[in-house]
């Protein structure tokens, strides 16, 4: 004999079409009926039981090491018993607007700056089929003048169309083909926003990759395979190390050397710059929630109905993002992507790469290093360039970006 108490049943609150909760619970007749077949859970009180449901959303998580591709964690549903599909991997997703970081990356690679201001105004494209496109933002409204930093922190969604069409869909999809997200991208500006379809696995590599400097990387879920000799038949890491071969341990020998030979597919300037703007977001935009981590923490802003890809820098080395959603024909409304549901997905992922584990070793984090000799400026307004004194010149500078031919009257460089 079980026994569930009522403040074990009282989360069971009908939903009045589909987002209002109905009326409290004061009986169990309110949810359950003689005869009803349910799911129950021990609770810490012996003899005492949670009523519990199979969840009607399912979701995914990755978590991965940005500087090895090693995946430290891996979830594609609720249970592979129910459902062998893999949300993680096999699932195609419309990244929203986690995808706009990738826009203002290609920007920075193409002249522009984090204090290059673009206008946050109406626009208006004709399409083949004689309709008018009108991208409008989140809230519904504009707010004129506005830096590429600003614009990232607040989820600007026509800032972001209007960047991409001066910029060029051509350049945004070769960095995000480039980074893995996409095998071909469509040259339309919709893209720009996310409107693409790809896997959550691809979008957490793409951020570990800016979360690195820059660095190409493979996914893995295997390091090394051994025959059963204890030869190395597989290894992922295709880094050579001819000095590790000795026989034995000596104090005189040198040590080894490992060349970090990966393709270099964005400049270490743009990864860092890229990445400390997502730093705002969790500062002074939509991520505030996030700094109840009490870590460096840079995020993608996100409203759309999808996860929230986040990087953490080399302290405790990861980048995540989760997908919770419902089956396509059970979507019922728009949910802004500070729902309690992805709140808990992001409490629940953060907390595990947060806490100090065998592979995090409890070391401190530590914000993201800069690049050696990058170009700094001190900038008295968000909206203004800075003084010429105020900027220092590279010693040692990264191989420069093409240029924009022309700067665009909404958007100048700072």
């Amino acid at each position: 004999t079980a026994i569930i108490p009522l403040e074990f049943l009282a989360w069971a609150r009908a939903y009045e079409d589909g987002s209002k909760r109905g009326p409290e619970i004061k009986t169990p007749a309110d949810v359950l009926a003689v005869g009803d077949v349910i799911y129950a859970a021990p609770s810490k009180e012996s003899g005492r039981y949670h009523l519990v449901q199979m969840p009607d959303v399912e979701g995914a998580l990755v978590a991965m090491d940005p500087h090895t591709g090693r995946v430290l964690s891996l979830v594609g549903g609720f249970s592979y018993g129910r459902s062998q599909f893999n949300r993680a991997v096999q699932a195609l997703r419309q990244p929203g607007s986690s995808f706009k970081p990738i826009v203002y990356a290609a920007a920075l690679d193409n002249g522009y700056s984090p204090a290059s201001v673009v206008m946050d105004a109406p626009i208006e494209f004709n399409m083949p089929n004689g309709e008018v496109w009108k991208p409008k933002n989140y809230q519904n409204k504009f707010f004129g003048p506005s830096t590429l930093r600003r614009g990232i922190e607040q989820s600007r969604n026509v800032m972001t169309v209007r960047l991409a069409d001066e910029l060029g869909m051509v350049k945004v999809a070769d960095l995000s083909q480039r980074l893995g997200i996409y095998d071909k991208l469509p040259m339309q500006l919709a893209m720009a926003l996310g409107a693409g379809e790809t896997t959550l696995l691809k979008m957490v590599t793409a951020y570990a990759m800016m979360d690195n400097g820059g660095r190409k990387i493979e996914p893995t879920l295997i390091d090394r395979v051994q025959d059963r000799y204890g030869r190395t038949i597989f290894r992922h890491d295709a880094r050579d190390c001819t000095a590790c071969s000795a026989e034995a341990y000596r104090p005189d020998l040198p040590e080894p050397e490992l060349l970090d030979i990966r393709e270099q597919v964005m400049s270490p300037y743009t990864a860092y710059q890229v990445t400390s703007m997502m730093e705002g977001v969790v500062a002074r935009g939509t991520g505030k929630r996030v700094q109840v981590v009490g870590k460096p923490v840079a995020c993608a802003a996100s409203f759309a109905a999808n996860g929230r890809p986040c990087i953490q820098p080399k302290g405790r080395p990861c980048a995540n993002s989760r997908w919770p959603a419902r089956p396509v024909h059970r979507m019922k409304r728009r949910t802004p992507g500070s729902s309690a549901s992805r709140r808990t997905w992001w409490w629940a992922s953060m907390s595990a790469t947060t806490t100090p584990s065998r592979w995090a070793g409890g070391v401190p984090a530590v914000s993201w290093q800069r690049p050696s000799s990058p170009t700094s400026c001190s900038l008295r307004f968000a909206t203004r360039p800075p003084r010429p004194s105020a900027c220092r010149a590279p010693s040692n500078s990264f191989p420069s970006t093409p240029s924009r031919a022309g700067a665009p009257s909404s958007a100048r460089r700072a």
